[in-house]
């Protein structure tokens, strides 16, 4: 069979290797119509079992998650006039979440629902809006959930706090001592401040409601918010991005796709192109202990073009949460056939030992990665040396020295105090040459003033 033939028909093939298939045929029918019709059903039939099977692999994974108790007594913590990314149906959809007993529940303003269980909860966010555009809510899920028509892992509600775009027509242009724009500028600040205390209060209410009905949601019942201050740039997608780290993950919340990576999930980290005398940027890889499954082809999470400023911070990071490995490399890697090579070590039992399997000593765990580096410096070094050059042996001089010959040498180069002159009339010399080179300056400039008149009463005359 060929390449492109799928494994569905690969493993019919290999099962029944002795019976004769039939890859074309062809028909021909005295009405047209007939075998129009039939083509036409056939690729109907098509169509719906590519969409069947499309489904299936959307659902698949999918946990049904338990009903949505309401709270039916008492006041509920509610959010007006919030959009959800993903959103429920095609175009942006707005309206009102509710904290009910055991999780959220999002209605729109045509009357769609979306409900969200405490439980399903991994990772609850708040950002606020602090040079960003919006201020939202974010919940990192356990298991997936269909939104729509799409499988997601991450359910964010948001509210905007200024439009993303300004026309910029004539009657828009409006000067910075423009009074309409300072007051815009201070509404826009007012509402800044209203919207992110809303959607604080609103979380600290989710916490007391979860705490007074004894359920669990997030990382210690607690909301999380992203360090500004440890913020760095990357590509974790195809675009550049501001990624905070938080008290438990790596995020991006503002663009999408959603970039959100739980640190206790993560088994290393590795640097790649850390030659900052050749690169102004580096990468940065995430392998997950998922990655490390047997049966798992994912490749590694890659984060590009880091600028260099941020390695130390991101190092600092790192050190600070105590359970993470790192290494880093001057080239970057396979990650595909890096991981088969480690899952097979791991299955082997000697990723984390000094011997591999003939008794050869090799690299413990992750230390293979920075293996390279310590080879060019090595290299570097040993280069370094070549360029020294000892005495040669066939020279015929001699390189011993006696105290009696350095002596005599030191008295013959002692420098002469009568020949030589003093500061006094060095000063004189640089004084004499300094007016000299005044008094031709002066003499050139009215040459030149002199000549320049003439040149002008030429010109008219020729004229």
């Amino acid at each position: 069979y060929a390449r492109d033939t799928p494994k569905e028909m690969r493993a019919v093939l290999e099962k029944y290797k002795e019976m004769n298939y039939v890859k074309e045929m062809s028909f021909r029918s005295r009405d047209s119509q007939n075998l129009n019709h039939q083509m036409r059903m056939i690729k109907e039939l098509q169509k719906r079992v590519k969409q069947r099977q499309k489904k299936e692999e959307i659902e698949k994974g999918l946990v049904e998650q338990a009903d949505l108790i309401l709270n039916r007594t008492g006041r509920k913590p509610s959010l007006l006039d919030v959009s959800m990314r993903p959103s429920i149906r095609k175009g942006k959809c707005v309206g009102r979440l509710s904290a009910h007993v055991n999780g959220f529940r999002f209605r729109t303003t045509r009357g769609e629902v979306f409900d969200l269980i405490y439980a399903n909860v991994k990772h609850f966010f708040f950002q606020p809006c602090e040079k960003e555009l919006i201020v939202l809510i974010h919940f990192h899920l356990h298991n997936p959930m269909l939104v729509g028509r799409v499988k997601t892992r991450d359910v964010q509600f948001y509210a905007e706090v200024v439009e993303g775009s300004t026309a910029l027509d004539s009657s828009s242009k409006r000067g910075m001592y423009d009074p309409d724009e300072i007051d815009e500028e201070n509404r826009e600040r007012k509402l800044r401040a209203k919207l992110n205390k809303a959607f604080e209060n609103f979380c600290r209410q989710v916490l007391q409601v979860v705490e007074n009905n004894n359920m669990t949601i997030g990382q210690g019942n607690e909301f999380d918010i992203p360090y500004r201050a440890l913020g760095f740039n990357g590509v974790p997608h195809k675009e550049m991005v501001l990624l905070q780290p938080t008290v438990y993950c790596l995020v991006n919340l503002t663009e999408t796709p959603f970039f959100v990576v739980s640190m206790d999930e993560v088994a290393h980290i590795h640097f790649e192109r850390t030659d900052f005398r050749v690169s102004k940027t580096f990468d940065m890889v995430f392998i997950m202990k998922k990655h490390l499954l047997p049966d798992c082809e994912v490749v590694p999470q890659r984060v590009q073009s880091i600028p260099v400023a941020s390695f130390d911070t991101i190092k600092g990071w790192i050190h600070e949460k105590g359970d993470v490995t790192f290494t880093k490399g001057t080239t970057p890697l396979n990650w595909k056939m890096v991981m088969i090579g480690v899952r097979e070590e791991l299955q082997e039992g000697i990723f984390w030992k000094n011997l591999d399997g003939d008794g050869e000593p090799k690299p413990v765990g992750w230390l293979f990665l920075s293996m390279e580096d310590e080879e060019d410096v090595e290299e570097q070094d040993d280069d370094e040396g070549s360029q020294y050059s000892g005495p040669s042996e066939d020279s015929g001089e001699s390189e011993d020295f006696s105290e009696d010959d350095l002596s005599d040498e030191s008295e013959e180069f002692e420098p002469s105090d009568e020949s030589g002159e003093d500061w006094d009339e060095l000063h004189a010399k640089a004084a004499r040459s300094d007016r000299e080179r005044v008094r031709k300056d002066a003499e050139r400039d009215a040459r030149d003033a002199s000549k320049a008149p003439k040149s002008k009463r030429r010109r008219k005359g020729r004229r």
